[in-house]
């Protein structure tokens, strides 16, 4: 078994005006957006990029050589980087260095400008994909190679003078190694990095259900807990349409690649080798969809009902704000009134005679207006000491219909 050379790759959404700024990175070592100038020329230093070409075609690409690097970025967001290997147990660490190393600190610091993608704790890690590309290799020397690398052979295709064999990490390629080997390098990369990133937005969108679940079980919501509760969901919202916009982007992208491998007549081949996923992937992603449009009707429920807490909230207190003006008011009244009682009252004709002399006496009017002002005070503390009972909301009612017990999704429930 001759082995010819060891790929690995990564793929996100991109489009020809990415794979144009990067072009123009690789050959300037600069870039025209607002990015640390001296940042990227450092990246340009360490990445030593050599023989750099822009390549046309049904996907446009970007060929360079970096140290014994062959590296490839199509203007889809795909990128791989092959490596000859006489090594196959050392050079599948230095390929995955490599991109670790090398790649992704360009990739991240050249599109760190523009919609940022949601910020949440890294969910499960993955291997990258890596396709060892062989010629005259037979099923005992796979699997040779394969147990060295702690790897399992669970399943092969083989179509023509072309096989695959399939493990969790990774993929042997036996064949001539010519174009179609090379789009179909390309394919089960693809497909690999695709699954991966639909594992991911599986495994967030569990998260996030169970954050929202969390707070509609809540029995009781503190009342100064509500505004950074309000902000929190709003938040939630906002990085839940970012998300639903990639996986969208996700779909577009895989069904140009489908287009390709038709367009050259290589569906047959492909699918034959099980590199031709295109349906199956574009099934899963519309299950995906559907799964984080129920996400988006479910957080708006509860957005809306936390928002009526809020504004209940407020309103309770504006109406507490308004009694105690009222009080203050009356009293103030009072006091005046008790402090002009006994004072000499004067009364005078229209000539300016003084025609009776009197004492003002209210007393008694203020002793009537003392006891009303003394029962709203009352009023007040007991309204006072009524809002600290339910300082702490209760917002179990509002979240289901009376008489009928929570709806939730049970542990282990494939959802």
């Amino acid at each position: 078994m001759e082995i010819r050379k060891i790929v690995t790759g990564s793929w996100f959404p991109r489009t020809k005006l990415h794979l144009k700024e990067y072009f123009i990175f690789l050959r300037e070592g600069t870039s025209h957006l607002p990015i640390d100038h001296g940042k990227l020329r450092s990246l340009h230093k360490k990445l030593s990029p050599k023989g750099v070409k822009y390549v046309g075609g049904r996907f446009d690409r970007v060929m360079m050589r970096s140290r014994e690097y062959d590296v490839t970025f199509h203007e889809d967001g795909l990128l791989t980087i092959a490596r000859e290997s006489p090594d196959p147990e050392k050079d599948l660490r230095a390929v995955r260095e490599m991109q670790k190393d090398f790649l992704n600190p360009v990739l991240s610091t050249l599109y760190s400008i523009g919609a940022p993608l949601a910020a949440y704790p890294k969910m499960h890690e993955y291997s990258r994909p890596v396709v060892i590309v062989t010629e005259g290799a037979k099923y005992e020397g796979v699997r040779e190679l394969m147990d060295r690398n702690r790897e399992e052979v669970h399943f092969v295709a083989r179509h023509g003078n072309r096989t695959v064999y399939f493990s969790d990490n990774l993929i042997v390629v036996d064949g001539p190694e010519d174009a179609v080997t090379q789009r179909l390098v390309d394919s089960l990369i693809l497909a690999r990095e695709y699954e991966h990133k639909l594992q991911h937005y599986l495994e967030l969108h569990r998260v996030l259900w169970t954050e929202i679940s969390k707070i509609q079980e809540r029995g009781t919501i503190p009342s100064k807990e509500l505004p950074q509760l309000r902000s929190r969901l709003m938040g939630l919202k906002r990085n839940l349409a970012a998300i639903r916009s990639r996986i969208n982007q996700m779909l577009t992208r895989l069904d140009e690649r489908r287009k390709q491998i038709d367009g050259l007549g290589l569906e047959k081949e492909m699918r034959a080798l099980e590199a031709y996923r295109y349906e199956k992937l574009a099934g899963a992603t519309g299950y995906m969809m559907q799964l984080w449009e129920m996400l988006d009707e479910y957080l708006d429920s509860t957005t809306q009902i936390i928002g009526l807490i809020y504004q209940e909230k407020l309103q309770r207190e504006i109406n507490v704000q308004q009694a105690i003006f009222l009080v203050s008011a009356v009293a103030g009244l009072v006091a005046v009134g008790l402090k002009l009682s006994g004072s000499d009252l004067l009364l005078y004709g229209p000539d300016g005679q003084m025609l009776s002399v009197g004492t003002l006496n209210l007393v008694r009017v203020y002793k009537y207006l003392s006891l009303a002002v003394g029962a709203i005070i009352l009023t007040l503390v007991g309204l006072h000491l009524y809002l600290r009972s339910r300082s702490n909301i209760s917002s179990a009612h509002l979240f289901r219909t009376p008489g009928t017990p929570k709806a939730r999704l049970t542990k282990g429930e494939d959802y």
